[in-house]
């Protein structure tokens, strides 16, 4: 069974107002942010503990209270020590209706990529404090939230254009983006079969010493740790949903040797896979019956 057979199918928010808020902790299957990109804008702000974060070539250290932009497909993707961290995933369409502002913002749109500038530390500034109450919005859900977290979207744009940092909607990205696209992609597709280096750098076009170099920058770990952390959530996510055997998610994610997968397991989750199954998988009532 493939992980991304796995995955819930569901849209951001709703479909006149495609904002979404998720609050990430340890329990949380997906808790390593596998690397990733989307067609949405996304906020990452740190409530609790550290969160090393890799936006396309860039590392980020991100603490209590610092906060992230990530930009409309970049890729990105994390790794959490003792963290909870919250996430506003959000269409940017829900801005652009026939008005100044939209108008203002898809000039302000469209003129490039985020600059390095997409980390701000706690404190550093207003976007700081607009994320914060946007967030507080999000959660809340008092009258009128959808008309304070539309406002509090339109000052974060606002004050990224004032900054003088560059934004845009969707696009194939330039070519290393698109290799390292197809790669990933490639993983996804079939991380529960053998995979060897040369498999993957042969996906770049690229012989396998330069490719391990050309990885590393952007998930800042070799391609074979990278596909061994991406079967460990694989097998994490088999064990919420399903509750199945040890030996079922490791032969599931691409293991053929139980003990690796064991000594693999509890190198990136601190505990064995016996145990954490036992502390998260919570069968359905229907399973009961």
């Amino acid at each position: 069974m493939k992980y991304g057979d796995l995955m819930e199918l569901k849209e951001r928010g709703t479909p006149d107002f495609p904002v979404e808020l998720y609050r990430i902790d340890q329990n949380h299957s997906r808790y390593i942010m596998p690397f990733h990109w989307h067609s949405d804008f996304e906020i990452i702000r740190v409530e609790e503990g550290e969160f090393t974060v890799m936006v396309e070539e860039q590392e980020y250290r991100a603490l209590p209270g610092d906060v992230l932009l990530i930009n409309s497909g970049m890729i990105h993707g994390g790794v959490p020590k003792d963290s909870v961290y919250h996430c506003v995933v959000f269409d940017p369409a829900v801005l652009m209706g026939q008005n100044s502002p939209s108008n203002e913002l898809r000039r302000i749109v469209g003129g490039g990529r985020f600059s390095a500038g997409c980390f701000f530390p706690k404190g550093s500034g207003r976007i700081n404090f607009y994320t914060d109450r946007l967030m507080q919005a999000l959660g809340e859900k008092r009258e009128g939230w959808r008309l304070v977290s539309m406002g509090l979207l339109y000052l974060l744009f606002g004050e990224m254009a004032s900054g003088g940092m560059s934004l845009s909607l969707p696009s194939e990205g330039y070519a290393a983006d698109a290799k390292m696209k197809a790669v990933l992609r490639w993983i996804e597709e079939h991380y529960h079969e053998p995979v060897t280096l040369r498999q993957l750098s042969g996906i770049a076009g690229m012989n396998p010493g330069y490719f391990c170099e050309f990885f590393k920058r952007y998930t800042n770990r070799s391609p074979i740790a990278y596909l061994n952390m991406y079967r460990i959530d694989s097998a994490c996510r088999l064990f919420c949903v399903t509750g199945c055997s040890v030996t079922e998610a490791a032969f599931s994610c691409g293991f053929n040797d139980l003990s690796y997968f064991v000594k693999t397991f509890r190198k990136y989750k601190g505990v064995t896979p016996k145990e954490y199954r036992s502390e998260y998988y919570r069968p359905r009532s229907w399973e009961y019956s």
